[in-house]
C-alpha cells in the first residue's frame, strides 16, 4: 500500500512538473516570437526609412520669390518634406518662350543639386518681370527631382502700397504613371499641390496665412511681398 501511494504521489508530481515545463516552454516560445516580430518590424522600419531617403518619398519642391533688388527678383527653392531631394533641376520659361515657339526645349536647366529635408537653396538666376497688356507677367517653372516633376505657374504684377512687385503661384506634382511608384507617406505629409491663392500684397493673403487657410509649405517663407 505504501509503495502504491508513493507511486500515485509521483504521478501527481510528474504531471504537475510536466504541465509546468509545458507552460514555461509556451511562454518562452511566445516571448521569442514577440522578439522576432519586434526585430522584424524594426528592420522593416529601417528599410523603409532608407528607401524614403533614396527615393525622396513625397517630398515636394517649390519656388517662392524673395524681396526684389530693383526690378530683379531673387528666387528660393524649398523642400517641403521629411526626406532629401537629389538631382534637383529647375527650368524657367517666360511668356516669350511660348510666343517664340521655343517652349521648354529652349529653356536652360538650372542645376540645384541636393535639397535637404525642410531646407532651401537660393537660385543664382533672377527674374525680371516684363508686363504685358494685362499688366501681368507669367512664368512656367518645371522642377525635377528623383521622385517626380513639379509644375509651377508664377505670376507677377506691380505691387500696391509701395510694394514693388506682388506675386501669385500654384505648384502641382505630376502623377507618376510610369516606372516604380514612390513609397507613399501618411496622408498628412502626402503633399501633391500648393497655391498662394491670392496676390501676395492682398490683405487676404496674411489673413489666410494666420488662419491656416492658405497653403504655404514652410513657416520660414518670407512675408508675402517682394
Amino acid at each position: 500500500m505504501t509503495v502504491r501511494k508513493m507511486r500515485d504521489k509521483q504521478k501527481v508530481v510528474f504531471t504537475v512538473l510536466t504541465f509546468a515545463l509545458v507552460f514555461i516552454e509556451i511562454q518562452a516560445i511566445n516571448s521569442a516570437g514577440k522578439e522576432l516580430r519586434d526585430n522584424f518590424d524594426a528592420s522593416l522600419k529601417r528599410l523603409n526609412e532608407n528607401l524614403y531617403n533614396i527615393t525622396g518619398a513625397d517630398s515636394f519642391p517649390y519656388i517662392v520669390p524673395q524681396p526684389s533688388i530693383g526690378d530683379n527678383i531673387p528666387l528660393v527653392i524649398w523642400n517641403a518634406g521629411d526626406y532629401p531631394l537629389t538631382g534637383v533641376t529647375v527650368t524657367i520659361m517666360d511668356r516669350g518662350s511660348f510666343t517664340k515657339g521655343t517652349g521648354e526645349f529652349g529653356a536652360a536647366d538650372i542645376d540645384v543639386g541636393v535639397l535637404p529635408p525642410h531646407g532651401h537653396r537660393s537660385l543664382k538666376q533672377f527674374i525680371r518681370p516684363k508686363l504685358d497688356e494685362t499688366e501681368e507677367d507669367t512664368y512656367i517653372i518645371g522642377i525635377s527631382a528623383q521622385n517626380g516633376i513639379v509644375d509651377e505657374v508664377l505670376k507677377f504684377r506691380r505691387g500696391k502700397n509701395g510694394i514693388p512687385w506682388a506675386y501669385m503661384y500654384t505648384a502641382d506634382k505630376r502623377p507618376n504613371r510610369f516606372g516604380p511608384q514612390t513609397p507613399s507617406k501618411p496622408p498628412n505629409t502626402n503633399i501633391q499641390s500648393t497655391s498662394s491663392g491670392v496676390w501676395s500684397d492682398d490683405p487676404e493673403f496674411d489673413r489666410r496665412k494666420q488662419n491656416g487657410n492658405i497653403t504655404l509649405l514652410s513657416d520660414d517663407l518670407v512675408n508675402a511681398s517682394c
